[in-house]
């Protein structure tokens, strides 16, 4: 096993797909970042989850 730690430039078709991400994703919007620090994770589209019969199984808004 080799013992060398130094840093090595990544292989093109990675530096390609870092940079693809890059411009695809709005990196300047820290929005969700600051929020995730402060402990806000999101929220539920459906406050009431439901099993494959309809029964409420968890409900969101009992922690309200």
């Amino acid at each position: 096993m080799s013992t060398n730690s130094e840093a090595k430039p990544a292989e093109l078709a990675v530096a390609q797909a870092n940079e693809a991400v890059l411009r695809r994703l709005p990196f300047d919007d820290t929005g969700d970042l600051a929020d995730a620090r402060r402990g806000f994770m999101g929220t539920a589209g459906e406050a009431v989850i439901r099993s494959s019969d309809g029964a409420a199984v968890w409900d969101l808004d009992a922690y309200g």
